[in-house]
């Protein structure tokens, strides 16, 4: 299978040139990343001060997608732990209005440590100073 195919269905194969398999170490940056981090970071600047603040936790997902994809290169499933953490977190507590979103960024900092500890000490790790 070449490095830019994948999800074989039944024999059938699809390619996508923005996917990367996880192969090669150190830090990543693709063109897609540009164009996430090009429409994001004005949108988030736009609503920083908006009621209820979105403009940080706009941030605050774009930074962790940083630090997951490009840094770390976690692993699918610890990225999908922490969004799926983030977003049942932030319905609960912001949408109850028992926090604003700068404090869901303190509440979701022990999992972003921990998460990021178990992937740089694996033996599997890919990003930044990993070794062969």
């Amino acid at each position: 299978m070449s490095p830019r195919t994948w999800l074989p269905l039944h024999n059938l194969t699809f390619t996508n040139k923005l996917y990367a398999p996880r192969r090669g170490r150190g830090f990543r940056l693709w063109w897609s990343d540009l164009l996430i981090f090009g429409l994001t970071i004005p949108l988030a600047a736009y609503t920083w001060s908006a009621p209820l603040r979105p403009g940080v936790a706009i941030a605050t997902v774009v930074g962790h997608y940083f630090l997951f994809c490009n840094i770390t290169r976690m692993r699918g499933l610890y990225e999908l732990i922490w969004a799926l953490s983030y977003s049942a977190l932030s319905v609960w507590l912001v949408g109850a209005g028992l926090l604003e979103w700068p404090d869901m960024t303190g509440v979701i900092a022990p999992l972003t440590i921990a998460l990021t500890v178990i992937e740089v000490t694996s033996a599997d790790y890919r990003g930044v100073l990993s070794r062969d």
